[in-house]
């Protein structure tokens, strides 16, 4: 097992997280509802997954009402026990997988849809589905089906691959794990309980999209640190980022691969804030809100990486890890990651002086790659 330099450099972090609720009674409610929708799991399975599910909840929607926070709560608890599911190949191979989660992504639009027939996985989610269409409104839960939709085929990616035995590379594997996160609806479900409604012209920017997906990028590359450090302490290992990183160049010792993985993230963080700054600059409360939703994602899921059962144990490394303003490596360049790319791009150019008479325009680079419209 490939250790953790215990000497690696704190995370780069300049955003404060606001007071986070207690979720003692939301632990409770949690557990009594997943009890009763998921038969055959041990009460302390389910314990431990309402757990999570609070204590996540909490964090990423920290100002959210008693409603939105029960309901995101039984979500959270309910999305741990299938990415299990998934993940421990109980459900089967990607032919099974894709049966089911493909059948969820219509559920969430039409939670009557009766598909998968009495599978406690469906029923659960139909049944929060329901819940959620009854105070979300219909362009939140327009907005919140597609992140789900786009996780489900994340799921159906990562097992077709693992099923076929292939191995990624650094480009492949930040594209599927940024979509078999979920981390696209953390920030819907924020939009959600903070009563926002991001019109459409807004929501299909390209400087929107590129803060919303960077944000996702930041939270699954803390979290891919956050599990190494619990794998050091644990004996067990998964593909992560600086295992990828270590399959690409072989002559990399893991310090290495380590340093060059933090460095990767911190430069997306250094992104993410940049266009954070430059979004703010509209004066548009909406757009304000929505930033606030993402900085809640990258905050909320360092904190919750740090305390969660899931992640760490008493003796990890990860739980003591210390946080800094200045990123570990300053170069303002787009990365070397084709998927993440383009999102550099969208950051504002300082005005150009006016070109001389009889020259063209200086062109500009699209704010898109170019195989997209």
């Amino acid at each position: 097992m490939n250790a953790f330099p215990p000497d690696s450099p704190p995370v780069f972090c300049p955003l404060t997280p606001v007071a986070y609720p207690p979720t003692e009674e939301l632990i409770s409610a949690t557990a009594e509802w997943l009890g009763g929708v998921s038969p055959g799991r041990t009460p302390e399975e389910t314990y431990l997954h309402a757990v999570i599910g609070a204590g996540m909840t909490t964090r990423f929607l920290p100002e959210a009402p008693p409603h939105g926070l029960l309901s995101m709560s039984k979500y959270a608890a309910w999305s741990f026990q299938l990415d299990d599911e998934i993940d421990s190949g109980r459900m089967g191979g990607a032919a099974e997988v894709a049966s089911v989660v493909l059948a969820l992504a219509r559920i969430v639009e039409v939670p009557q849809a009766a598909l998968l027939g009495d599978l406690p996985t469906a029923v659960a989610f139909a049944e929060f589905a329901a819940d959620l269409r009854s105070w979300a409104t219909p362009i939140q839960m327009a907005h919140f089906a597609t992140g789900f939709s786009l996780w489900m085929r994340g799921f159906v990616w990562e097992v077709a691959l693992r099923e076929r035995g292939i191995r990624p590379t650094l480009n492949e594997y930040l594209a599927v794990r940024v979509q078999c996160a979920g981390s696209a609806n953390a920030i819907d479900m924020g939009m959600m309980c903070l009563g926002l409604e991001l019109p459409e012209h807004q929501w299909t920017d390209p400087a929107v999209i590129a803060l919303r997906e960077s944000a996702m990028a930041v939270a699954v590359l803390d979290n891919d640190r956050y599990s190494r450090a619990k794998e050091d302490q644990g004996g067990e290992e998964s593909l992560d980022v600086f295992s990828v990183i270590l399959q690409e160049n072989p002559h990399y010792t893991f310090p290495q691969a380590a340093t060059e993985g933090i460095a990767l993230r911190d430069r997306i963080m250094a992104l993410y804030l940049k266009l954070s700054e430059q979004l703010r600059r509209t004066n548009d409360p909406g757009l304000h809100t929505y930033v606030h939703a993402a900085d809640l994602l990258i905050t909320g899921n360092l904190d919750f990486g740090a305390t969660s059962l899931r992640y760490t144990n008493p003796d990890s490394p990860a739980a003591a890890t210390a946080r800094t303003d200045k990123p570990s490596d300053p170069n303002p360049a787009p990365v070397d990651v084709p998927t993440f790319a383009w999102w550099w791009d969208t950051l504002q150019r300082p005005r150009q002086a006016p070109q001389p008479a009889g020259q063209p325009p200086t062109p500009r680079s699209r704010p898109w790659p170019a195989d997209r419209p």
